[in-house]
């Protein structure tokens, strides 16, 4: 059996999920595997000509412009020609926004199709996210009200709408990394048609484990010794999804203890937070120096208010580090509730800080040997490979099953 599988980037949340979905597949030897990422302006493997590299990369930026970090899909690409002429028996989508192919190719795709939601995107309009209900009816209830809506919601709606006509008459399998994004894309008018399942985004345990000589990790990245960490994975302080502000109050209410040491890394900025002591390590690269760090931490905080599932709350888990998280959306699969973590009342801050308390407080040993054990059972990539391959198989016999009664129809 052979799976191509196609993404925007190989690093970054989606396309680490593709790339390790990939090498999970590899690693258990049970099909061949290819991966294919897009990024313009990157070293990728495009499987494009150079200058229509460069061609998607201004439209990018002059898409970008105009609809403000949402997506589109309007440009064609050769990748679709690629894709058809390739020997695949299956095709993996993961995350393909960014005009990496535009929507009206997705359905021109002749093999059969996996699709991998890592955000909200294929069941909205042009957001990658969205509090509001309107991607179940696709706006239909906002029709008188469009002038008042502006022109980024009539982006939204014009694009659902390419959407509709392009997907109505396809059929293919639907993955989310989550419970929370399968139930939305259920709802969604455009793929309640379709068969919607969760498949988890796999880790290697054996990169992201519990390091024994903690001490020698801290000083490596001069972490304080005499100090419980809270980490954290810097984000945008404007990107309100991933919950900045949400943690610095939960932190506030937490300036009594003189035992604390907040460590953020993927940022390098250089201030203190919540008038506690605060180091930010920059970003970091490395899956195994990433390990390091998550072994040094006491708690891992994820104050996300909407993920489609969240490797920064499995990962260290699996290196016995329990996390605190909302109880909201993707969340909810991976942490579970004073087992690995604590899941706070969404949103509620008060609630947070009591979970970042409640973990520094309990037995170390016991909640590092559950989300551990808790990590392996469910992320691990020989697990989440065998389930990937049943799903795959199950695809490929039924459209066997397909064309031999489609056969034994037209003999009749």
């Amino acid at each position: 059996m052979k799976i191509l599988h196609l993404s925007y980037s190989s690093c970054n949340g989606a396309g680490n999920a593709a790339r390790r979905l990939h090498e999970s597949l590899k690693r258990a030897d049970c099909c061949h595997s290819k991966f294919v990422y897009f990024q313009p302006y990157r070293n990728s493997h495009a499987q494009i000509g150079w200058l229509e590299k460069k061609i998607n990369g201004l439209a990018n930026i002059l898409i970008q412009n105009i609809a403000k970090s949402e997506s589109l899909n309007i440009v064609p690409t050769s990748l679709l020609r690629y894709i058809n002429r390739s020997d695949a028996d299956i095709v993996h989508l993961h995350w393909i926004q960014g005009e990496m192919i535009s929507i009206n190719q997705i359905a021109k795709i002749t093999k059969p199709i996996v699709w991998t939601f890592h955000d909200m995107w294929p069941v909205c309009g042009s957001e990658h996210y969205t509090h509001e209900r309107d991607y179940i009816d696709g706006y239909e209830n906002d029709k008188a009200d469009l002038t008042g809506r502006g022109s980024v919601h009539w982006i939204r709606r014009w694009t659902w709408n390419r959407k509709r006509k392009a997907f109505s008459a396809m059929h293919f399998k639907v993955l989310t990394p989550g419970t929370w994004m399968t139930s939305c894309a259920k709802e969604s008018h455009l793929f309640k048609h379709m068969d919607c399942e969760t498949l988890f985004n796999p880790l290697d345990t054996s990169i992201f484990y519990p390091h024994d000589n903690v001490v020698a990790c801290k000083q490596k990245y001069k972490i304080p010794l005499d100090k419980k960490i809270i980490l954290f994975g810097a984000c945008k302080p404007t990107e309100t999804r991933k919950g900045w502000d949400l943690l610095l109050k939960a932190l506030a209410l937490l300036n009594g203890r003189e035992d604390i040491c907040l460590v953020i890394f993927g940022d390098d900025r250089e201030e203190q937070v919540a008038s506690m002591q605060t180091l930010w390590l920059g970003r970091i690269q490395e899956e195994q120096e990433m390990a390091e760090i998550y072994s040094c931490a006491d708690v891992m905080c994820v104050p996300s208010r909407m993920e489609t599932f969240g490797q920064t709350a499995s990962e260290p888990q699996a290196c016995g580090t329990p996390v605190v998280a909302f109880n909201a959306t993707g969340l909810k699969d991976v942490v579970e509730h004073k087992v690995t973590g604590y899941l706070a009342t969404p949103f509620d801050t008060d609630d947070f800080a009591r979970g970042i308390e409640w973990v520094l407080d309990a037995d170390a040993d016991l909640l590092t040997a559950r989300a551990r054990e808790r990590a392996i059972k469910l992320f691990d990539q020989a697990v989440i490979a065998d389930q990937a391959m049943s799903i795959y198989e199950r695809i490929l016999n039924e459209g066997a099953s397909s064309i031999a009664e489609n056969v034994s129809l037209g003999q009749a």
